[in-house]
């Protein structure tokens, strides 16, 4: 029930591509979206999803292991996943979330916190950051507890925020590939489908 009541709040009903209010539209200033991203892939790969994303939103959570697992495994090295911090007021660890990916990607380690933080989201603010860090396969908990309870991050995480709320991004996640805005849930078939047809260099909502 609580997932039903987040995806009312943020998220309108999809609609097929190319139709109604919903439909997708090219934003030629999709690059200054990107700019304060964690990226996981190639930032030269043909395909750029950027994700306006909060740690501890359940939507992103089926997001991540739903449409964007099933786009990484269908596209591999041609895709590259451009996280942009979104953390929500009402979530209590979102903000403790996006700093941990920060300091986990000093390791080279975003992608597995990433993929962590989503699988343990029910467990932000029980376990330990350093249990976080452990189970990422990042060595030294110690240091990385400290860097998730500092401000080190902190002006990249508001820059982020201030951008999502700057371009109306309406809630978590939001999605933009290659410049087209996603404005609602699309299925994976859908999601691929659109990425076929932007790599072959075609309108995908056509």
């Amino acid at each position: 029930m609580a997932v039903a009541v987040v995806k009312r709040e943020f998220w309108p009903a999809p609609e097929p591509l190319g139709r109604g209010p919903m439909a997708a539209y090219f934003d030629s200033t999709w690059h200054a979206a990107a700019a304060p991203a964690i990226i996981v892939g190639s930032p030269t790969a043909p395909l750029q999803l950027v994700e306006f994303v909060d740690f501890e939103c359940p939507v992103c959570r089926q997001a991540h292991h739903g449409v964007v697992r099933d786009l990484r495994a269908r596209f591999r090295d041609s895709l590259a996943i451009r996280y942009v911090h979104f953390p929500l007021e009402q979530h209590r660890f979102a903000r403790f979330a996006a700093q941990a990916v920060e300091c986990a990607d000093r390791t080279g380690a975003a992608s597995a916190m990433i993929d962590l933080l989503f699988l343990r989201q029910d467990s932000l603010g029980i376990k330990s950051w350093g249990e976080f860090a452990r189970d990422a396969g990042i060595r030294d908990t110690m240091v990385f507890a400290k860097c998730v309870r500092s401000s080190s991050f902190a002006p990249r995480i508001d820059s982020g925020y201030e951008l999502s709320r700057k371009r109306n991004v309406p809630g978590t996640p939001s999605f933009v590939l290659n410049g087209w805005v996603i404005p609602g849930i699309l299925t994976s078939a859908e999601f691929i489908r659109m990425a076929e047809a932007v790599l072959a260099g075609r309108d995908p909502t056509k």
